[in-house]
């Protein structure tokens, strides 16, 4: 914990020596915002539902997903993307000298605080949303929705950093991550909307969907305890996937070291 207050103050020390910029941040994360909420409003254009979906619940969504991009932006582009470009710079052995996890210090020594207003612009669209829905779930659908979104943090958190493990074999891992990021895209609109037959690319954009949509479906009321459990095992094995590759990867380098 002290690590991570210790990158906070730094994010925050950082943020503040040009406030101009904070402002500028700021001012274009709301554009961002309403631009890809009228980006999702054009397709209920002509129609009252898509995929199953009213338009507030798909805000709801797009709420979610915003937050999420957000957590991107937040603590992982300026931190974990940059691992590829760390060992190419064969600046890696500074990083296993720290005397926290090399892995937690990779993730949280290049906090954006400034882009903790992302992730409460998001969260305001769907506390918004689900107030005009008519906040028709119970209680514990809001219980289920912290619970999930969590879960979407740390699969985001889990899958950016398997994209940049891939540095330890291929050092220009770093150009795949526009490309993680472009699948990421698709979690805007509900995953119902990626039918057809399945192959890897509609799974790809399903389950970068399913982000989003699923804690969305908990404060909707259309989700369960029992999803929640299906996806909480789906989060640990890819987590347990993530820490398989780091030690391998760490091997790796210490190998050719």
């Amino acid at each position: 914990m002290k690590v991570i207050a210790h990158a906070i103050r730094i994010g925050l020390s950082r943020s503040m020596d040009v406030p101009s910029e904070v402002l500028v941040e700021v001012v274009m994360s709301v554009f961002w915002l309403i631009w890809g909420a009228a980006l999702v409003r054009i397709i209920f254009i002509d129609r009252h539902y898509v995929a199953g979906w009213t338009l507030d619940e798909a805000m709801v969504i797009y709420g979610v997903f915003y937050a999420l991009f957000g957590w991107f932006f937040f603590a992982l582009r300026s931190s974990i993307v940059q691992l590829p470009a760390i060992l190419q710079r064969d600046e890696f052995d500074q990083y296993l000298l720290k005397p926290v996890g090399a892995l937690v210090y990779l993730i949280v020594h290049g906090l954006e605080v400034v882009r903790v207003v992302d992730i409460a612009l998001g969260l305001g669209v769907v506390a918004y949303c689900w107030l005009r829905i008519g906040a028709p779930s119970p209680w514990y659908s809001l219980v289920m929705f912290v619970v999930s979104f969590c879960l979407s943090i740390i699969v985001l958190t889990a899958v950016v950093v398997l994209f940049a493990l891939i540095g330890f074999w291929a050092r220009k891992a770093d150009q795949l991550m526009p490309l993680a990021i472009g699948f990421m895209q698709a979690g805007r609109y509900p995953s119902d909307v990626y039918g057809g037959p399945p192959h890897l690319l509609v799974g790809a954009f399903l389950a970068s969907a399913s982000l989003s949509s699923i804690p969305a479906r908990m404060i909707v009321g259309r989700g369960s305890w029992l999803l929640i459990g299906e996806y909480a095992a789906i989060v640990a094995t890819i987590v347990a996937g993530v820490v398989i590759l780091w030690r391998l990867g760490i091997a790796r380098y210490c190998s050719g070291r």
